[in-house]
């Protein structure tokens, strides 16, 4: 870090090295290509270079919040957001109630196969997968008590039903975005994505935060009035 960034808090700095060291070594879910490290790299840096996104700091500090992990996921958060929006946010209602029933569908479907292949007791947590699973599946499943070969369907039988719960729940969701060829959908996107940021960190949208992070990462002149129009979301 410069030394003519002294005014940034000890917490952001060790949250912004570690961001650092994330997206150089591309921990990302997806792999990222030469551009996209590049692109996040350079928008976490503006953030932290911009005194007027002190403003982000002081709020948190303000709610007690000071731990570099809070920094670091703010970081990464906020440069995902402003680099691209993800294809899933932009599906519309109608799509994602179809497709997410679907999926809904297909897991619990998968789910009843393999609890009647393996013989699954939910209320004893017993039940064996057959050895041939094992090999492919052994980061997905546990180990049985009997000392063979076969493995417990428990892991991947919870995940199922979470991915069956989580499908469902995402076909009754609103996209983040209803006009994404607007040229305004990104500066909408990551509005909305850093005040549900915000409110998930800390029970507040932190609106004059968000549109600090606006300011510097679109070069405009947003205020927190902007903010509530863009993303009207508040806690409850």
């Amino acid at each position: 870090m410069d030394s003519d960034l002294g005014w940034i808090p000890d917490w952001v700095q060790q949250g912004h090295a570690r961001f650092v060291r994330t997206v150089e070594l591309n921990f990302f879910e997806l792999p990222l290509d030469g551009d996209g490290i590049r692109s996040r790299l350079a928008l976490g840096s503006s953030i932290i270079r911009d005194q007027d996104c002190a403003v982000v700091w002081r709020g948190l500090e303000k709610r007690g919040i000071t731990e570099s992990a809070v920094a670091y996921h703010l970081l990464l958060d906020a440069a995902n957001a402003r680099h691209e929006i993800p294809p899933q946010e932009v599906i519309p209602a109608s799509d994602r109630r179809e497709r997410g029933e679907r999926m809904a569908i297909h897991a619990s479907a998968l789910r009843s196969e393999i609890e009647e292949l393996s013989g699954w007791n939910e209320d004893r947590l017993t039940g064996r997968l057959p050895e041939e699973w094992t090999p492919a599946l052994g980061y997905h499943i546990e180990p049985n008590t009997r000392g063979d070969f076969s493995a417990s369907p428990a892991t991947l039988l919870f995940t199922l039903r979470d991915i069956e719960n989580a499908a469902r729940a995402w076909a009754q969701s609103s996209p983040a975005v209803y006009r994404p060829n607007d040229e305004s959908a990104q500066r909408v996107y990551f509005a909305r994505r850093m005040t549900r940021h915000f409110l998930s960190l800390c029970g507040s949208p932190l609106r004059a935060q968000t549109a600090a992070l606006i300011r510097c990462l679109f070069d405009d002149n947003t205020d927190a009035a902007a903010v509530a129009k863009l993303a009207p979301w508040s806690p409850g």
